[in-house]
């Protein structure tokens, strides 16, 4: 087998304006339950971040959706569907899970659920994970004593860069940008509302690739939905600090795609969880379609995922078996889910 000699790419995405990341729910206009109200994701999916990667890859974008495969690979990713054990994305090896980065190249990660979450709603808090656990009358479960649920779990953003703000948490990164308007197409009725979402001034999105050497990509663009994507040669990405989180606990830096046999064979295994779920639904890209409606398709099914931040903690014995469920899924990690940390390293 031929070595292939890799490089590392990072591709930071900054969107100069408010933006629209489509989840789920889309606008259904009638009779019954439907959605007149439906809101933009706050960050882009990990499978967005791999479509970018393709998109920057393909030299000159055409009408007829042409492309180099052996550069980009022929298929689109598709989290539910590995079609083979080492799914070919061309000269694409995989990519990062998602960070945020300030002017100063100071990076951010989702805050571990495990913060004590006050009732400040303002930036500059140092993360300070529970600390103190109570077992339950089985003896088989934690629960943290100083957990309030009036505050629920983190919503924020830690610091992992060395120096004066390191651990500190900032929830005030992303806004909220509502527009209204009558839909007078179909119906005569319909008062819709769409919310868009905008990042802070001076952050930026930012991921991590490892592609051949040869691998061809252009150094800007503006890519959908609207984020100015500027790519260079880096090195490696950035370390999270092995004193960050507690001992012996596993942290979910991506989103974590199991079967529902895994999830339960996991949370059987720990001794505490902290865990939040979403449901998504990505896309496909059919290059031999001839119309636009079908060139891009939505997952026949749902897929729900463990969120970035949810943390675990191992009973006793339990850990190499917990951390192998989280990282077995080979064609997941492509994309960069199931990408998780313990013990000061990323794995």
């Amino acid at each position: 087998m031929t070595k292939v000699d890799l490089m590392r790419l990072r591709v930071e995405l900054t969107p100069p304006e408010p933006y629209f990341l489509g989840g789920e729910r889309i606008f259904e206009i009638g009779d019954g339950n439907k959605h007149y109200f439906i809101r933009s994701l706050q960050t882009p999916p990990q499978t967005t971040l791999f479509g970018i990667l393709r998109y920057l890859g393909i030299s000159n974008p055409s009408p007829d959706m042409s492309f180099d495969a052996d550069n980009i690979g022929k298929n689109s990713f598709h989290l539910l569907n590995a079609t083979c054990d080492t799914p070919a994305f061309g000269k694409i090896q995989g990519i990062s899970p998602l960070y945020l980065a300030d002017s100063s190249d100071f990076y951010y990660i989702p805050t571990p659920f495990d913060h004590k979450v006050g009732e400040e709603n303002r930036d500059g808090l140092e993360y300070e994970p529970f600390t103190d656990y109570i077992e339950d009358f089985l003896k088989t479960k934690k629960y943290p004593r100083d957990y309030t649920a009036k505050y629920g779990v983190a919503d924020s953003w830690t610091c992992i860069a060395p120096g004066p703000n390191y651990k500190k948490t900032y929830k005030n990164l992303f806004g909220r940008d509502v527009r209204t308007r009558i839909d007078k197409i179909n119906t005569k009725k319909a008062f819709v509302k769409k919310e868009h979402v905008y990042l802070k001034k001076g952050f930026s999105f930012v991921f991590f690739a490892s592609v051949a050497d040869d691998f061809n990509f252009v150094t800007e663009r503006f890519v959908q939905p609207g984020f100015l994507a500027k790519v260079e040669k880096a090195g490696a990405e950035p370390m999270i600090p092995g004193d960050l989180l507690q001992p012996g606990m596993i942290y979910a830096q991506s989103d974590i795609y199991l079967s529902s046999e895994e999830a339960n064979r996991l949370y059987s295994m720990c001794s505490f969880t902290c865990v939040q779920t979403k449901e998504f639904r990505g896309r496909t890209t059919n290059p031999e379609a001839k119309t636009v409606g079908e060139r891009f398709k939505r997952y026949e099914q749902t897929a729900t995922l463990i969120q970035s931040g949810s943390v675990f903690i191992p009973a006793e014995g339990q850990k190499e078996n917990a951390v192998e469920i989280l990282t077995g899924n080979a064609h997941a990690r492509i994309a960069g889910f199931n990408h998780i940390v313990t013990g000061g390293t990323a794995l």
